[in-house]
């Protein structure tokens, strides 16, 4: 299964816009056990994870964007 990078922008659009509205509190120290508190990576991953697919590369304690780009079901596609 291939996932669009835009499909990712989107969502990371999106939930920053539902953080906000929620006023969920922003912490860029939180884990992924923390659902109390996101940073913008954490909380892409975290809708993922929901539906069953961990875009999380190295498995560590955090998410980064480096970690969705690399990971195997992530494409980069490139539109104008």
């Amino acid at each position: 299964m291939k996932l669009k990078v835009l499909a990712l922008t989107l969502a990371a659009t999106l939930s920053i816009s539902i953080v906000v509205s929620a006023n969920e509190p922003y912490s860029l120290l939180a884990s992924k056990s923390d659902t109390d508190k996101f940073y913008c990576s954490l909380l892409n991953w975290r809708q993922y994870k929901d539906l069953g697919i961990d875009l999380d590369f190295d498995g560590g304690p955090m998410v980064f964007a480096i970690d969705i780009y690399r990971h195997a079901d992530v494409s980069i596609y490139l539109t104008q």
